[in-house]
């Protein structure tokens, strides 16, 4: 993800120098550095217009990677549980029902939210 960022920078940064050339500098007579800034703070409210909703959208993206990993670790120990459950009765010698239970079986609706 990280190098996803990196590349998005990029190509933000390629953009930025675009819109600093492609803004005409003000009318009237522009003296150097008041069209500079000019275009300077034209080019800085547009990259805010374009910039900060991709930001939002990575740092939600990262939020829901984590949360993503986390339910995944959740779903790996309780089928560890499982697991261990089914050697259990394996060495008690108790039937289970002659199935194992498949994934569409499994109820999600008990697994802790956080790790």
């Amino acid at each position: 993800l990280d190098q996803k960022e990196l590349e998005m920078n990029l190509i933000f940064a390629k953009m930025r120098a675009q819109l600093l050339q492609a803004i005409p500098a003000s009318s009237g007579p522009p003296s150097g550095k008041q069209a500079v800034s000019s275009r300077s703070d034209d080019v800085t409210a547009g990259w805010r217009d374009l910039g900060g909703p991709f930001y939002r959208a990575l740092a939600l993206q990262r939020e829901r990677e984590k949360e993503n990993q986390n339910l995944r670790e959740i779903v790996a120990r309780r089928r560890g549980e499982l697991d261990q459950l089914h050697q259990q009765l394996d060495q008690l010698g108790i039937s289970r029902s002659g199935t194992k239970p498949t994934l569409a079986a499994f109820s999600f609706s008990n697994l802790e939210t956080s790790p």
